[in-house]
């Protein structure tokens, strides 16, 4: 079949600049269904959203990806620099208009894949799937507009609701036209049929969870991954119990909370603990700050997919430090997919689909959001009780073994589109 998988966004680990970067949900689907003997064509940008930098590569043009039967083509845009700002919404336009521009002049698909958001994209593929007789699949990955009238809210006080009508119709309009829905939750499929009109309960419409494939260290490679993280600070073998919270380390989670904490724990229980912070952001310098006070605390910042999983291999706890707010209520955030293959409980503050995901009391640890005596406290509990908590987590293993491994949940996905590719 030919296939076109429409999402920006993510990184393209196809290209030099970009291949310590681990494929996500658009990228590793295209290669798999390529590498099934599909033709697929992955449209996404011309600009890197995490890098803010514009790739080298020719603007609407096929570009091979090194993969057989799968290309890439790179829509242009003006680009931003900030994640909330009108230079974004302007460069979300102009995806949206090349895409619509462009696409009429490459071969006709089989079936569209295209995430949500961009609302612009999403609505284009629809009003193209409609011309052409394609039938397109949205695949619902965040709430748009919604989440941004949360955060316009939280930091200015004013009532927004009405602010995006504009990217509401149009999300209406591609919701309701489209073939098909997917989500990464059922949460966030349950919120498309109450937000935007569409008929509940269609059977084409499923939810595909977010994946990972099963992590491996070799035996080869573990002293080389040992001393990467002794060059970090980090002792694998020390005996401490391991805290680990990898992801964007901004202000716009619940990250002040524990470095909050941190600072409130008793020196006995700090020298039983380590907590190894992963990731870039705005909030960086104020973990580098704490850690500099607090030994027990060590950033590494960015580290490769590789690197983190022998990280976590090593460790005991995943911390999930969210705002505890609709769109992380309905979501399940990549770093659980992530714990759970390394069989580690959670401690968090989220409520929600992460709770759905076990019943079992030995996966979850909560803590108000927002209280750091409360994490503090949680956190000196598990490290008073460290032989229980550094065995791995039955339950967390269970999850991802029935939620998210990768060999099971993509074929299962690409079968689906096929199957929606032949009606």
């Amino acid at each position: 079949m030919n296939m076109w998988i429409i999402c920006t966004g993510e990184p393209v680990p196809f290209l030099p600049d970009e291949a310590d970067n681990r494929f996500l949900r658009a990228g590793r689907l295209a290669k798999f269904l390529a590498q099934a003997g599909h033709r697929v064509t992955w449209w996404t940008a011309g600009f890197d959203h995490y890098g803010k930098r514009q790739r080298p590569v020719p603007a609407c043009a096929p570009v091979d990806s090194g993969t057989s039967g799968l290309d890439l083509i790179f829509l242009p845009s003006r680009g931003y620099t900030r994640h909330m700002s009108v230079q974004r919404f302007l460069d979300h336009r102009d995806v949206g208009t090349a895409f619509r521009r462009h696409a009429p002049s490459a071969d006709v698909p089989d079936v569209i894949l295209c995430s949500y958001p961009l609302i612009e994209l999403a609505d284009a593929a629809v009003a193209y799937g409609r011309l052409h007789g394609v039938p397109v699949v949205l695949d619902v990955r965040d709430l748009w507009p919604d989440i941004h009238y949360e955060r316009i809210s939280a930091r200015t006080g004013l009532p927004v609701k009405g602010l995006f009508l504009p990217y509401e119709l149009q999300a209406r309009r591609a919701f309701c036209r489209a073939d098909a829905v997917v989500a990464i939750t059922s949460g966030m499929l349950d919120w498309v049929h109450r937000r935007f009109g569409r008929t509940p309960d269609l059977p084409q419409d499923r939810v595909f969870r977010q994946v990972k494939d099963r992590p491996e260290t070799s035996a080869d490679s573990a002293p080389a991954l040992d001393a990467y993280w002794a060059g970090k600070g980090v002792d694998l073998a020390d005996g401490k119990l391991r805290f680990v919270w990898s992801g964007s380390i901004v202000p716009d989670t619940d990250g002040p909370t524990l470095l909050q904490a941190i600072g409130m724990l008793k020196p006995d229980t700090a020298a039983r603990i380590e907590i190894v912070i992963c990731g870039v952001g705005a909030l960086v310098p104020a973990v580098e700050a704490v850690a500099a006070r607090h030994p027990c605390l060590k950033y590494a910042g960015w580290v490769s997919e590789r690197e983190l999983n022998h990280l976590l291999a090593h460790s005991h706890v995943g911390l999930l430090c969210y705002l505890d707010r609709p769109d992380f209520q309905m979501s399940t955030p990549n770093k659980v997919i992530d714990y759970c293959a390394a069989g580690l409980r959670i401690l968090t503050n989220l409520t929600g689909e992460v709770a759905r995901l076990s019943n079992d009391p030995d996966f979850l640890i909560n803590y108000p959001t927002g209280n750091a005596a409360a994490l503090a406290e949680q956190i000196a509990a598990l490290a008073a009780d460290r032989d229980r908590f550094s065995e791995a987590s039955a339950a967390a293993r269970a999850v991802f073994d029935a939620e998210f491994d990768a060999a099971k949940v993509q074929p299962r996905f690409a079968a689906y589109l096929e199957a929606i590719g032949r009606q």
